[in-house]
């Protein structure tokens, strides 16, 4: 496993150098491709070295990805591309990234239109230099993410299963096969708008330690494609909560990246996303399960406003009063708010 750890990171190292670098090659070619908004056909070289090559391949994919590029072939004999230019405008770019991304991540793509057209103030090459920015953004969020995401799974199941043959080969097995569940995880993944309340519906919805197995894999399989998707993120945490030998580290990172993405990437508002990590902790509340309910109200303490996290933990206080991780966790904040009040008086004296 050393070895293919280290053999994966040195080709994804290689694939992806970076989004300045990655944006800095385009905006080099564009100077190289006008005028954009004009068909023409022209001629480039290789450049110098082999990787040169590679990188103004690269770039002009992503130009064709924009609907800049309509074609381009190489010529290995004179080391040249030969490109087409299509006739572009900002709202022919606009629209050919938002195609692709709602190809790519369906829910993704709205106000992105918009984000273009205004940025380009009417002319092509200010719409593709903002195109590039966001179509690079976007690629680094998903695609490269979706081969680090696999990586990682991978590295859970062997780390949680180590010296354990067959539970080792059940969790290959979940991440595999396509039960019950894997057609609703789909289905609701495919969905062209993204709504949380049914996925908050589903994972409320488990009921047996099989179920929970099998959404941890479809949700860890699927994340592999979608890996900022934020049902499939939540999906993945929650699942991990509810098993008796889950990682509660790892079911709490994939909850606060699945709600940090749906109000980032997936115009999710505030009130809308704390409703439902709400309605998630009383689920745990209800299983009894007050210590996992106490620990998710940590993501809604860095994610929402402290009145926020005290209203979760008043709902927590009033199911278990005499929680004694609840009461160090209130202490644990009183003797905060004392150290901040005494750096305010020692603050207020050196200044005085």
């Amino acid at each position: 496993m050393y070895v293919t750890l280290n053999t994966t990171i040195f080709f994804y190292t290689k694939s992806f150098k970076g989004e300045a670098t990655e944006i800095a090659a385009v905006h080099q070619l564009l100077d190289e491709l006008e005028p954009l908004d004009e068909a023409h056909v022209l001629t480039l070289g290789f450049g110098d070295k082999p990787e040169i090559a590679a990188e103004r391949e690269k770039a002009l994919h992503r130009l064709a990805l924009l609907g800049v590029v309509s074609d381009y072939t190489k010529d290995y004999g004179s080391k040249s591309f030969e490109v087409t230019i299509a006739e572009s405008t900002p709202d022919s770019v606009a629209d050919s990234l938002v195609q692709f991304i709602e190809r790519s991540q369906p829910g993704r793509s709205s106000g992105l239109r918009s984000k273009v057209t205004e940025a380009s103030r009417g002319k092509t090459r200010d719409a593709v230099e903002t195109g590039t920015k966001i179509l690079t953004d976007f690629i680094y969020e998903t695609i490269a993410a979706a081969r680090r995401r696999s990586l990682r799974e991978m590295m859970l199941a062997a780390r949680e299963n180590q010296g354990n043959e067959e539970r080792f080969r059940q969790r290959i097995l979940d991440y595999l096969q396509e039960g019950d569940v894997a057609p609703i995880i789909e289905a609701l993944t495919d969905a062209k708008e993204f709504d949380l309340d049914p996925w908050i519906t589903a994972v409320c919805d488990i009921k047996t330690i099989d179920e929970a197995n099998e959404w941890r894999g479809s949700t860890a399989r699927l994340l592999a494609s979608y890996p900022e998707q934020p049902g499939l993120l939540i999906g993945r945490g929650y699942s991990e909560l509810l098993l008796a030998d889950g990682d509660f580290e790892e079911a709490s990172n994939n909850i606060h990246s699945g709600f940090r993405s749906a109000m980032r990437s997936y115009n999710i508002d505030s009130a809308t996303a704390f409703a439902v990590i709400q309605q998630l902790i009383s689920d745990q509340i209800e299983k009894d399960a007050h210590g996992a309910a106490l620990g998710l109200s940590f993501i809604v303490e860095d994610l929402f406003d402290s009145d926020s996290r005290d209203e979760i933990r008043e709902q927590i206080r009033r199911a278990n009063p005499l929680m004694p991780a609840l009461a160090v966790t209130d202490l644990n904040h009183d003797l905060h708010d004392v150290l901040d009040t005494c750096d305010d008086l020692l603050t207020w004296e050196t200044s005085g």
